[in-house]
């Protein structure tokens, strides 16, 4: 495989692992939405608090960063090799994963600082009502 290819083919990867974790979090939404029925604002505290509910956070956040923050990465790659951009050797491929590393870092990051312990505190005084 070319060079352009493997590089294109390891951010549709991690493009695919995003949508992956984005489907998994609908299904699992949609399954627990049929669990809880009409009960959902009786016991909108209960799920709110609940690691299930923390997890299917995370789980939405990563997904849909790590998507959109890959397709804009492409999007420049792309950009760059169709004005001429080249780079010597194996650089290329290096900065890639190393960008590829990034990404995922920062949508890790993203997708777990809410669940802290002050973050979470804090959402759920403002987004809950209390009991």
């Amino acid at each position: 495989k070319s060079k352009t290819m493997r590089i294109n083919h390891f951010f549709v990867s991690l493009i695919g692992t995003g949508d992956c974790c984005l489907g998994l979090y609908l299904i699992l939404i949609a399954t627990f939405d049929i669990y809880y029925d009409e009960q959902y604002c009786k016991l909108k505290y209960e799920w709110l608090t609940s690691k299930t509910c923390s997890f299917l956070g995370i789980l939405s956040t990563f997904g849909s960063s790590m998507s959109v923050y890959t397709m804009v990465v492409v999007s420049l790659y792309r950009a760059i090799k169709m004005a001429g951009g080249q780079m010597a050797g194996n650089r290329e491929v290096h900065l890639s994963v190393y960008t590829g590393i990034v990404l995922l870092a920062i949508a890790v990051f993203l997708s777990v600082i809410p669940f802290s312990p002050i973050f979470s505190r804090l959402l759920l005084q403002w987004f809950v009502v209390p009991r």
